[in-house]
């Protein structure tokens, strides 16, 4: 039996081990945020800033703006006065016609010519009055961070007339506003909806305390915005160049106390560590509810249905489902699924599809937290496939 000498020698070396190791881990990741810090500060050219982006198109003549997150929408209660009585809050991702930086990722620079509504799309697209196929969703419908060639609805257009409607850090409930303002435009065969499950519940439970999102989910809950859009590019405009103002003064102050603190706090998380062995965090399972998402559904069906389209609930997975040592995923992915088979909502589940590839991992661009180029093609290709299968399938008695 050991003696109590031992025992304390023993415990005494297990705890110098143990304070070595994460000294040690701590020191390996404090070292590698400042390479990577110092990676960033010598390859500040313009093709690796948003911001030096926009001020090199500005001095170009060409107005450009960078991409307006919808929940950044959402946070700052951005809104517009029409009139005296009626205000606006806009829903696209840029002021109509505006340059817009998508994308600022090391050596890829993305940008696109905005639409009159701010989004990803030739502008004739409006003007045709008929689009088979509109698809829905955030960045990963919007295509962070590849070339228009290669984006899901790009991809998608090549077979059927497309409308691009993806905007960055949109949730359900904006997304379904986006559906009854620009959508019902063009009458759409398919709606097909990309709901990813790294953020979506987050960005809803954030949208559902705004009155003027959740009104969307009445039948005659619009604001008519594709007919007021001459009154809302003025003040976009303004906002977008006052928030961009406001952050090129803020990039070319000193550090703080605030980001000493931020660095810091964040080395115990060992985020570049991970991300350098690819062992992944505990995947998330301490989401919302459902929340307000299946009354979102249901309001974007009948919405899709009162012009004779169908809808298509294309589950698009995080990388970390495939990057993660512990945990199945969020809860909310089986409830949701199955929602999507009770109300007999034809679905798309993209984790059965990348599976297949045999290294979904290898899909993802490590650098943008987004698919990469093979990624967006394997994805389209099965919306497509879908899509078409949806065209030749009759729609369900209830509808």
């Amino acid at each position: 039996m050991p003696t109590p000498a031992f025992l304390r020698r023993w415990a005494s070396n297990l705890l110098l081990l143990l304070v070595a190791t994460g000294i040690a881990l701590l020191a390996a990741e404090s070292i590698l945020a400042s390479v990577g810090a110092t990676r960033l500060a010598r390859k500040s050219g313009p093709t690796d800033s948003t911001r030096d982006i926009v001020l090199r198109l500005r001095s170009g003549g060409r107005y450009a703006v960078p991409r307006v997150p919808g929940n950044v929408l959402v946070d700052t209660g951005v809104r517009f006065a029409a009139d005296d009585s009626t205000w606006l809050y806009p829903l696209g991702p840029a002021p109509g016609g505006a340059t817009v930086v998508l994308c600022a990722d090391g050596p890829t620079e993305v940008t696109y010519e905005a639409d009159r509504f701010g989004f990803n799309n030739p502008d004739a697209i409006w003007d045709a009055g008929r689009a088979e196929v509109a698809i829905l969703g955030d960045s990963y419908t919007a295509g962070v961070c590849v070339g228009r060639e290669d984006q899901i609805p790009t991809l998608l257009n090549g077979v059927r007339p497309t409308v691009n409607l993806g905007m960055s850090g949109a949730g359900p409930l904006r997304e379904l506003a986006i559906l009854r303002e620009y959508a019902r435009l063009l009458t759409p065969r398919v709606v097909a909806w990309v709901y990813y499950e790294g953020n979506d519940l987050w960005d809803l439970s954030g949208e559902t305390s705004h009155s003027w999102l959740t009104s969307y989910l009445q039948p005659d809950g619009v604001q008519e915005l594709a007919n007021r859009q001459g009154a809302l590019d003025a003040p976009y405009e303004q906002w977008v160049d006052s928030i961009f103002a406001a952050d090129t003064a803020s990039a070319s102050a000193p550090a703080s106390d605030r980001d000493v603190v931020r660095f810091l706090t964040g080395l115990p998380r060992l985020e570049r560590l991970r991300d350098l062995l690819h062992v992944g965090e505990l995947f998330p399972t301490d989401e919302p509810d459902l929340g307000l998402l299946p009354e979102v559904i249901y309001a974007a069906r009948a919405e899709i249905a009162s012009w004779g389209g169908r809808m298509l609930l294309v589950y698009m997975p995080d990388l970390a489902r495939y990057d993660t040592w512990i945990g199945s995923g969020p809860r909310g992915r089986e409830d949701l699924l199955e929602l999507a088979r009770a109300e007999d909502i034809a679905t798309l589940d993209l984790d059965v599809v990348f599976r297949q590839h045999g290294d979904p991992q290898a899909l993802w661009s490590r650098s943008s937290a987004h698919l990469n180029e093979e990624g967006y093609r394997i994805a389209a290709e099965a919306i497509s496939y879908a899509v078409d299968s949806l065209l030749t399938t009759p729609p369900p008695e209830s509808l």
